[in-house]
């Protein structure tokens, strides 16, 4: 259903990304709504799948306090790079991989696996799922995130923060753009002997020093200006948002799921 970005893409913006991620504000909630609501407990096994530069590993340790083991995984050897630089805990195994065929690099059965902003990306969720299935404990949970430029929430509501964004930018609102829904997550948690436990809509308020930060990472730039270069995109990006009323606020809708092994009783 979705592409996934290619490794290089990943690659170019890992440094950029790892600089500005704790200063996003939906980075900040997302990663800390996703590991509160997997309840770890110390001594658990926990997979971070797409890791991305570590933040969402770091809390999984905090949360271990000290005792547990963390398998971070992500296609991309920069990201892994920041990762490593980020997170200092011998807890964690850095594995890189892409997301639809790492399981044969967890050594064991996982108490817990979570993907904090990053679902979309995957070129088959259906595969990523299975993928899950095989290294879960029977007890096990996934947990995984999709915001509303990714998701239909089935209201008829668009995107605030795509419209926001094309407007500021002076570009369309990419069209027919095809999103991820209820039925099409129940239909493929149910091929991987998947269910949803849990399900939970969030809000995060956004102002325009986050829509630079975000905006400003490499491979988010290039989905709007593909043929400029990096510090043109940058320029443009800075002059659209900056314009934005300071006391201006931007809903950024978001999805959380939980699925269960379906023979968890």
């Amino acid at each position: 259903m979705k592409k996934q970005m290619e490794s290089n893409k990943w690659d170019e913006s890992a440094a950029v990304y790892r600089s500005n991620v704790e200063n996003i504000s939906f980075y900040k909630v997302t990663n800390q709504r996703i590991v509160t609501a997997a309840n770890i407990q110390p001594g658990m096994t926990v997979i971070d799948l797409a890791c991305g530069s570590g933040v969402t590993t770091r809390l999984i340790c905090e949360a271990l306090r000290g005792e547990g083991k963390v398998f971070a995984i992500d296609s991309s050897a920069s990201m892994l790079v920041q990762a490593r630089r980020y997170v200092n805990s011998g807890m964690v195994s850095f594995l890189e991989s892409d997301a639809c065929v790492f399981s044969y690099q967890v050594t064991e059965k996982v108490d817990l696996i979570l993907c904090n902003a990053a679902f979309w990306h995957f070129s088959d969720p259906p595969s990523v799922l299975e993928e899950c299935r095989k290294v879960l404990k029977p007890k096990g949970r996934v947990f995984f995130n999709l915001p509303d430029q990714e998701f239909d929430f089935g209201d008829g509501k668009q995107s605030q923060m795509s419209q926001t964004v094309a407007k500021c930018l002076n570009q369309p609102l990419r069209p027919n753009m095809e999103r991820f829904d209820r039925d099409f997550i129940n239909d493929i948690a149910e091929k991987s002997n998947f269910e949803v436990a849990d399900y939970k809509t969030f809000g995060v308020d956004l102002d325009y020093n986050d829509l630079i930060a975000f905006y400003s990472i490499p491979h988010v730039s290039e989905r709007r200006f593909p043929e400029l270069p990096y510090n043109e995109r940058v320029k443009i990006i800075e002059s659209a948002f900056s314009k934005l009323d300071k006391n201006t606020l931007i809903t950024y809708r978001w999805a959380q799921f939980c699925l269960k092994l379906m023979n968890d009783s």
